[in-house]
This record gives C-alpha cells, sequence and structure tokens, in this order.
C-alpha cells in the first residue's frame, strides 16, 4: 500500500462517490492510505468496484452520514446546496473540497499530464497512460478503460495522468506539469454564460502550466491554434494535420482493424511511419497523435509508443461494439454534442456496407437548444433517424424546445427518414421494417441512459428475427 502523507487524518467523506471522476479520487485516496467512504442515491457498477476494495458506501445522503469522525468532505458541483450531507458539514464547520481541489491536492504528489477540452479527453487520457506504460504512471480517467475495467491505473512511477474536467471551469486549478488542450467548443454555456468565457478559462489553464513543463495543444482547431500563437510564458508544443504543427500526422489509412498512419516532427524533420491503432476516425488519429508527442516529450522510446498503441483496447462507450445480429453490428457511443455525433458519422460510414441508422438521445434541453441547428446538421449523415425523448439531467423543460420540436424541423428541411421512439419493443420492431442487411449498423448516440438500450435492443432485435 502507497501511503504518501505523513499526516494521519480521520474519514474522509466523499458525497457522490459512485460518480465516474468521484469513484476515481475516492480510489486513489484508499491506495495512499486514508480511510474512504461515501455515499450516494442509487447502487450501481461503480459503487460495487469500490466496495469490493472496502470502501463503504451508504446509499441514500443522508446527515447521519456525516458521523463524529469525519474529518473532510468531498463533493462534486453536481451536489446540491441542499444535500442534507454538505448542510451537516457545514453546521459542524468540517473542511469541504470540491472535486477538482481534492484531485489537486492528489497531483502535488506527482508530475502531472492534465488533458481538457470540448471533445474526446477520456479517450486521449486513456491513450496517454496506455503509452506511458514504462514509467507506471498513475492514471484518474473520465471513463472506463476496457484494458481493466476501470477508471482509475494505480502505478508505482512518478507521474500522474488525469482527464480535467472543464465542465464547472475547477480545470484551470488542476496544477500540470505538462497540459494538453484538444479542442475548444461552446459547451457548457449554462455555466460559462459565453464562449469567450470558455476560451478564457482555457487560456488560464494553459497559462497555468508549470514553467519547466510544457502545454501540447491541436493546431489544427482555431480556437486552439489562437491560443497556441497567443502564449507567451509556456512552452508551446502543437500536433495535427495541419503542416504548421510541430508534429503532423499524415497518409491516414483506415482498415476494418482500425487506423495507420505516419507522424512527422516537423522541426527535426524526424517520421515514425505506419504507426498503428486499433481505434477509428481522424478525430482518434488525433488523440493518439497527442499520446505520441507527450510520450517523446517525456522520453519514452518510439518502439515502445508504437507497441503500446497496437495494444490498446479502448474506452467504454466510444464507438463500443454493443451486440452484433446477423451481421449487423450495435454500437454504444458517448456523442452527445453536434461535433461528436459528426465525427462519430463519418467513422462510420466507410465501415458500414448495409444501411447506417442512429438512435439518438438528446442531452439536456439546454443542450438541444443551444445547438438546436447544429444536432439537425450533424445527424444528417445516417439513412434513418430514431430520436428518443430528452434525458433532462435533472433540468426543467420550461419554454425550450424538445424531441418533438427536433423531429417537427428535422422533417421540414427534408429530412423524412425519422421517427420518435419511446421502447426499446418499438424500436426493435421499427428496426425490423427497415429490413436490415449484413453489414448495417445501429448507432446509439448519448450521454444519458441510451447506453442501456444499445446492449437490451440486440437480444430483442434476435428474437423478434427468430419469431418472423
Amino acid at each position: 500500500m502507497l501511503n504518501i502523507s505523513p499526516l494521519t487524518i480521520g474519514k474522509i467523506h466523499i458525497i457522490g462517490i459512485g460518480g465516474i471522476g468521484m469513484s476515481g479520487i475516492a480510489k486513489v485516496l484508499s491506495h495512499m492510505g486514508y480511510q474512504v467512504q461515501g455515499s450516494d442515491q442509487h447502487q450501481s457498477t461503480n459503487i460495487d468496484r469500490l466496495e469490493e476494495k472496502g470502501i463503504h458506501v451508504f446509499i441514500g445522503h443522508d446527515q447521519r452520514n456525516i458521523t463524529s469522525d469525519i474529518e473532510v468532505i468531498v463533493y462534486s458541483s453536481a451536489v446540491n446546496q441542499n444535500n442534507p450531507e454538505l448542510i451537516a458539514g457545514k453546521e459542524r464547520g468540517i473542511p469541504l473540497l470540491k472535486r477538482a481541489e481534492m484531485l489537486s491536492e492528489l497531483m502535488r504528489f506527482y508530475h502531472t499530464v492534465a488533458i481538457s477540452g470540448s471533445h474526446g479527453k477520456t479517450t486521449t487520457t486513456s491513450l496517454i497512460g496506455h503509452v506511458l506504460k514504462d514509467i507506471h504512471p498513475t492514471v484518474i480517467n473520465g471513463g472506463v478503460a476496457n484494458t481493466d475495467g476501470s477508471n482509475v491505473q494505480i502505478g508505482s512511477g512518478s507521474w500522474m495522468v488525469v482527464e480535467a474536467d472543464e465542465s464547472d471551469g475547477t480545470f484551470v486549478r488542476v496544477p500540470a506539469t505538462v497540459g494538453v488542450v484538444t479542442n475548444i467548443d461552446a459547451e457548457h454555456l449554462e455555466f460559462y454564460g459565453s464562449f469567450d468565457a470558455v476560451i478564457e478559462h482555457f487560456r488560464h489553464f494553459i497559462e497555468g502550466v508549470a514553467f519547466y513543463g510544457f502545454a501540447v495543444l491541436c493546431f489544427d482547431h482555431p480556437v486552439v491554434r489562437r491560443l497556441a500563437e497567443e502564449t507567451v510564458d509556456t512552452r508551446v508544443v502543437t500536433y495535427g494535420f495541419d503542416e504548421g504543427a510541430d508534429y503532423q500526422v499524415y497518409n491516414l489509412r483506415s482498415s476494418a482493424e482500425g487506423t495507420v498512419f505516419n507522424v512527422r516532427a516537423t522541426k527535426s524533420n524526424s517520421e515514425m511511419m505506419d504507426v498503428f491503432v486499433p481505434l477509428h476516425g481522424r478525430h482518434n488519429a488525433l488523440n493518439a497523435l497527442a499520446a505520441i508527442v507527450v510520450a517523446l516529450k517525456l522520453r519514452i522510446s518510439p518502439e515502445s509508443i508504437r507497441g503500446q498503441l497496437s495494444h490498446f483496447k479502448g474506452v467504454r462507450r466510444r464507438f463500443s461494439l454493443a451486440g452484433e445480429v446477423n451481421g449487423i453490428q450495435f454500437i454504444d457511443d458517448y456523442a452527445h454534442h453536434p461535433v461528436e455525433i459528426q465525427a462519430v458519422l463519418e467513422t462510420a460510414r466507410p465501415l458500414v456496407s448495409g444501411k447506417l441508422i442512429v438512435v439518438f438521445q438528446p442531452h439536456r434541453y439546454s443542450r438541444l437548444n443551444a445547438f438546436f441547428e447544429d444536432f439537425i446538421h450533424s445527424t444528417r449523415g445516417c439513412d434513418f433517424l430514431f430520436v428518443l425523448p430528452v434525458y433532462a439531467a435533472g433540468e426543467e423543460k420550461g419554454s425550450q424546445k424538445d424531441h418533438h420540436d427536433f423531429l417537427e424541423s428535422y422533417r421540414s428541411k427534408g429530412q423524412a427518414s425519422c421517427r420518435l421512439v419511446e421502447s426499446r419493443a418499438g424500436l426493435t420492431a421499427d428496426l425490423g421494417r427497415l429490413s436490415l442487411e449484413e453489414g448495417s449498423m445501429v448507432l446509439f448516440l448519448g450521454a444519458g441512459d441510451v447506453t442501456k438500450w444499445a446492449y437490451e435492443v440486440p437480444p430483442l432485435f434476435q428474437e423478434y428475427l427468430e419469431r418472423k
């Protein structure tokens, strides 16, 4: 057991411990030798894994969970200020730390690689952790790696790789030795208020990189490029398809197994030829390139990088095969922003010889309304679109547009091949009526519970076909 802290304190209580980010912090704290417990509203796979490691979890939030031996409470931005455990902590004068604050404290024990951006953070974090295996990093990710079925990798080395979530602005507090920015889009405006505010937070993140470290920035994205060109007090390394990048990916080739590409270091004119990664799409080539750049800068050999990338097994809910029936693939993907949806469809189309079907669940009324026309445009690349009711994630609809408005607008723009679907049985029957042939693909897209549909519909579809 790793015991880094020279001080012994009482229990650390984590509110919302079942969340992907909080559960990762809990595992690392426990491994360091701290006493950790927590609470969450529902039992989940994440909680099962925590309990297997001896971490006690209360189901339900109750002020009685805040016992006299609690010394620190950790909570996320998603926790309501009326939470009884949070109130009890305030009344008793217990130190309260937000998730990002605790993550920052953990990172002070290590040299750190922090990955942020509007899209691709989780895959890039996993890739970087994977290619750095020679130096045994600790990894805290925002998703579950297929390699070991966990969102945390406990390492014995001096480096930590973390996904720095930008959704609530707290990522600027993360102490990064190496900071990676994949892209910057107008996301989470319900928190930031404006795109300019989003950009300024990323600027602050880049400028906060340690003076002895460096920032790795995607030169293909116009906003990131602008920040790269404007940054003065942080060393910057750029990457992308663009010939002006410090590290350029080129000669991209795709197959059913994955992607092959070449990498050129433009300043030294050195190259890595025929790099293979078992992922699809230009966006994943960029994610892999970011990992290559970080690894090369940390003196990992090209041979080791190449070998690790070739054995990368991906991240759950990122173009994950959920089932296959008669040569028809059912794919689960977390894409819930127009940019992500378009990238997934562009990735899928060359892999499909039959029909490409999308089952889309809008995530939050605010996001659907902020990108209403963009969602319509990004989903046009499929042969048939099924739309689920909006996954509200705690939001009230109010006067905002919903899934009915989306379908009406989609049809008015000449996209007739769409339908509302509200049950798994209904979707199964609708898929059956489409006469899907071998080589077709059904994509389940969204950040809500559409992921359950991705795994539950294939066996229902198999039964449907057997009854015909």
